[in-house]
């Protein structure tokens, strides 16, 4: 949906901050409905303050160019880490459960208001639905932070009902992919998903294809995590399994419930800092990857007048001229298209059935 800079925002008497600036893909800046998701996003994540959730600093449009400053965090996402490591180490796995339930804790519980027009006025917390290792921010400090509110929705109960289904199928709750109303519940079961992942090395629901692996989220057919990794504590593995339960009901009420099973297994403090050095080691492996990176000139031409002196009358943003992501890829890809398929595949064995008769 967008590309992401490292970027300085500048203002009077000297102050500068490095912060992520975000922008919209040129195809998508004509979009009306994806542009009020991005603002949609602005508005969210600006409010949710948590040391485990990336901040929102500014948001704002120039010659019809959106652009949103997030705060920089010096490090790489965990799906870099985990295509360099493939599996990591209990230690580590068990930090990234408990920082993330922390911020998951905060999202849900944080009032929100629903904005002019929305029913109600206002509502208890936020679901981000697209939890997922490319939304797992890691310092090289070894801090854990979730990002990317975009498709976050406000809770509004169970007569709620989505009008579109958002996210990467392997990381969906069987609830999201019925496009039922959605709870805390759907963002632990993804949660679950990215632990089991990150400690196996393969994640529990993925097979060839999209529809495929649909059926198994739907039906539960996975091996227990215990069996593939026979060392991590047993316990452990029985709070992931019980995140990817297909009924919600059979998963932890809340994510401060599931703060509350972890505590027994929280890791020694010397954890994060052994994080962040192995991070540290990723950030510059990926760096030496990226055979060419946009020079300053290039940059300043994609960030255009977005970054000019006066778009925010408290500061300005300057660009640095260094790209910090990479393009979308087909993980993301809408679900509306994996339905589509589901619903041709469907109609074709009806067609066949009938000439049969």
């Amino acid at each position: 949906m967008a590309e992401t800079f490292e970027a300085i925002r500048q203002g009077s008497d000297g102050f500068s901050q490095r912060v992520c600036l975000k922008l919209a893909l040129p195809f998508l800046r004509e979009d009306v409905s994806f542009i009020q998701l991005l603002q949609r996003e602005a508005r969210t994540a600006a409010k949710l303050r948590h040391s485990n959730i990336v901040g929102v600093l500014d948001y704002g449009s120039v010659d019809g160019t959106p652009y949103m400053a997030l705060e920089l965090v010096d490090g790489v996402d965990l799906r870099k880490l985990l295509d360099l490591e493939r599996n990591l180490c209990f230690e580590h796995v068990s930090l990234l459960a408990i920082e993330l339930a922390k911020g998951l804790s905060h999202a849900h519980t944080q009032p929100m208001s629903l904005g002019q027009g929305a029913r109600g006025g206002a509502c208890q917390g936020v679901v981000h639905r697209d939890i997922s290792p490319s939304n797992v921010m890691l310092s090289q400090l070894g801090e854990v932070l979730l990002t990317d509110f975009g498709v976050a929705k406000a809770m509004m109960g169970a007569s709620h009902h989505h009008s579109a289904v958002k996210g990467k199928v392997p990381y969906m709750s069987p609830e999201q992919l019925r496009n039922e109303a959605l709870d805390g519940r759907s963002d632990l079961f993804s949660l679950g998903v990215v632990l089991y992942e990150s400690l196996s090395g393969s994640r529990p629901y993925d097979r060839s294809n999209d529809p495929a692996t649909i059926m198994q989220i739907l039906s539960g057919d996975r091996a227990p995590l215990a069996e593939l990794v026979p060392e991590a504590p047993q316990s452990f593995c029985d709070i992931v399994d019980s995140l990817l339960e297909p009924d919600r009901e059979l998963r932890p009420a809340t994510a401060s419930e599931l703060i509350n099973a972890l505590n027994e297994l929280a890791p020694s403090p010397r954890s994060q800092r052994k994080l962040g050095g192995l991070v540290s080691e990723t950030r510059v492996a990926s760096l030496a990857q990226h055979e060419s990176l946009p020079s300053e000139e290039e940059g300043e031409q994609v960030a255009g007048k977005a970054i000019q002196s006066g778009v925010v009358p408290s500061a300005a943003l300057s660009y640095q001229g260094q790209s910090t992501g990479e393009p979308p890829n087909a993980e993301g890809l809408s679900i509306v298209l994996t339905a589509a398929i589901i619903i041709a595949m469907l109609v074709g064995i009806f067609l066949f059935a009938a000439r049969l008769i």
